[in-house]
This record gives C-alpha cells, structure tokens and sequence, in this order.
C-alpha cells in the first residue's frame, strides 16, 4: 500500500488503536460504528442487502477476468466500469464510474486483469438521487445529471455544477431505506440511485462517510442540525 515502510508502519499503528476505541468508550455514542462501516464499505455487501430490502440493483459481474466480462449474457455490449474504492492517483487522478464496451475489454485483457472491477450494464437515466439518512431522517436531492454530457454516466465529475434540486420521497420508499440502514447497522449513509425513463428507481450504492455539505450549503437541508442531534441522542 505504501512505498514507505515508515508511512506503513504508521497506519497500521494508528489503525490498530482506533479500532481499539470502542472497546474503551463503552458509553460513546459512534454515528457509525467502525466494524459495521467496514462492512457497508463493501459493494457487493450493498448491493445483496439493498435487493433484500426490494430495490432493483442492476445486473453485475466483480471480476478481473475480461474474457468473464465479453461472455456474461447479463451484460450487454456498452457497460460501465467501476471500481470498489474510491482512489486518487498522485497527484490528481481520480477514477470515475466510466462507459464502455465489451470490445474494449477484450483490447485490455491484461489491464482488467490487475485487480478486479464492477461491471453493470449502462442504466439510461431521467435523473440521480442523493440521499441523505441520518437516524429518523432522510433529506433528498434531484441530481439533473443528464443536461450536460460531462456528468451524464458519473455526475461526481460536475459535482459544483448547479443541477441539484430538493425532493420528496414517496414514504414507502423512506421506510424501506431505514429499515436497509438498520440492517446495515448505520447511522449515517449516503445513497446514490438512478432513476429510469420508467420512473423505476435502480440502487447504485451507499457510502457511509458520504459528503453532504455543498447540498446542505447550496439547498438549504439541515443535515448538520440532524447529524448533530443524533450524537444528542
């Protein structure tokens, strides 16, 4: 993980203790707790509970074999690729959720090979939702990702962009989402779904240390006062 040993060294140390926290804050109240996040950290971890809990979930292959990707009957032949993490190559490089086709895929056999991706079909969209949960609370965004192409397959690539309005969830889809939440053993998380032509909602995934204050900033949602009151509690 790390050229330095000294920096490994280092993270393991501090890893080691704070996972330790716990153990000795037996009253503490943790918006997350550190093994439960880990867990939910996990995408396909996300994407079994999120389709226990009746969300649709597209069609998906964790793999690093190409040859895996080009033969999968549920893929079509343009994908998308993404990958487990969130990273950033020195200095600034960031791997967003890409489009592409099965025959770029086979060109890169050994590329695919290096570690194992996420490959979903390519979900037409109407919109994005950003969802907020905290607790008893759910604060939800309109994410107007397809009016300009540099946002259409990853909308994290014009996150700044005006494009973000405030929206109502249906309550059946705020319950279902808590009662995910509970058994996720969270808090916290934030969502990110597509919504289709159809209107039908297709879960993405959950981060459980999700950013929220450009919305909360830019739509007036008072996540902070909710996140706050939580720790209250």
């Amino acid at each position: 993980m790390f050229d330095d040993p000294y920096q490994a060294f280092s993270y393991k140390e501090w890893r080691s203790a704070l996972y330790a926290l716990p153990v000795f804050t037996p009253l503490a109240k943790w918006i997350n707790p550190i093994r439960a996040q880990d867990q939910a950290n996990s995408k396909p971890f996300q994407l079994m509970i999120a389709a226990r809990h009746g969300f649709q979930v597209p069609p998906t292959l964790f793999t690093n074999n190409a040859y895996a990707v080009i033969s999968a009957s549920l893929l079509p032949n343009t994908i998308i690729y993404k990958p487990h993490n969130f990273f950033i190559f020195p200095p600034d490089h960031v791997i967003f959720t890409s489009e592409t086709q099965k025959s770029d895929v086979r060109a890169a056999v050994e590329s695919v090979a290096i570690a194992p991706g996420i490959y979903q079909p390519l979900v037409e969209k109407s919109y994005e939702l950003r969802i907020t949960a905290i607790g008893e609370h759910i604060f939800a965004a309109r994410v107007n990702s397809q009016e300009k192409e540099s946002t259409r397959v990853d909308w994290r690539q014009g996150q700044y962009n005006e494009m973000f309005d405030p929206i109502e969830l249906e309550p059946e889809i705020e319950a279902k989402l808590l009662r995910m939440q509970q058994e996720l053993g969270l808090s916290f998380g934030v969502y990110d779904f597509i919504v289709d032509a159809d209107g039908g909602m297709w879960f993405l995934e959950v981060n459980p240390a999700g950013q929220y204050l450009w919305l909360e900033e830019r739509l007036g949602l008072p996540i902070s006062n909710a996140l706050a009151t939580e720790l209250l509690r």
